[in-house]
C-alpha cells in the first residue's frame, strides 16, 4: 500500500486496522528498518 497507493500514512494505518499511526510506524521500523515515510520514499525513488 505504501508503494501503490496515494493514501496518506494515516489512511493506510487506519485501513490496516492499526490502533494509531504510532503503532504502524513501530511495525514498519521493526519489519523494514525505517519509518513508513522513508520506506515510501525509497520505493518511489528512481533506481540509480
Amino acid at each position: 500500500m505504501l508503494k501503490n497507493s496515494d493514501l496518506s500514512i494515516k489512511e493506510i494505518a487506519d485501513t490496516l486496522d492499526f490502533p494509531n499511526i504510532s503503532f504502524f510506524g513501530k511495525y514498519c521500523r521493526q519489519h523494514f528498518g525505517m519509518s513508513p515515510m522513508k520506506f515510501r520514499e525509497q520505493l518511489i525513488k528512481p533506481a540509480q
